[in-house]
């Protein structure tokens, strides 16, 4: 199963992404996913994921949705296209650090134990 919040490229995304889906979807072609994203040549995938065109906004949601993205998922791709599409390096910085930010952060409390002993900040210290 493919984690977008792995990515920091979305075209590598993209291109990963389908070709997950075509290894259940065997029928999946570049002009089934064009029609259903809504473009009109089978050809500006390859284009996209090549790196020789690039998405709007719109086209990201039509993405996120062919692709069956929940919210934090669709945001993350929206935020991986605006990195992507900056002119400035603070504005792709910007983006990117947002992008981050929606990553899941996953913690654990192991046992009782622990938890008394991180109760008191002066503990560790």
């Amino acid at each position: 199963m493919i984690n977008i919040f792995e990515y920091q490229d979305y075209r590598q995304y993209l291109k990963d992404k389908y070709n997950e889906r075509k290894k259940h979807e065997p029928k999946l072609s570049y002009r089934k996913l064009a029609q259903k994203v809504g473009f009109s040549s089978a050809g500006f995938f390859t284009n996209i994921i090549s790196g020789k065109r690039g998405i709007s906004q719109k086209i990201a949601l039509k993405f996120t949705e062919f692709f069956g993205m929940k919210i934090k998922e669709r945001e993350y791709f929206k935020l991986l296209v605006l990195a992507n599409q900056a002119k400035k390096q603070t504005q792709k910085k910007h983006y990117l650090d947002l992008a981050l930010t929606l990553k899941r952060i996953k913690f654990k409390l192991k046992d009782v134990d622990s938890h008394q002993f991180y109760n008191q900040w002066y503990y560790t210290a």
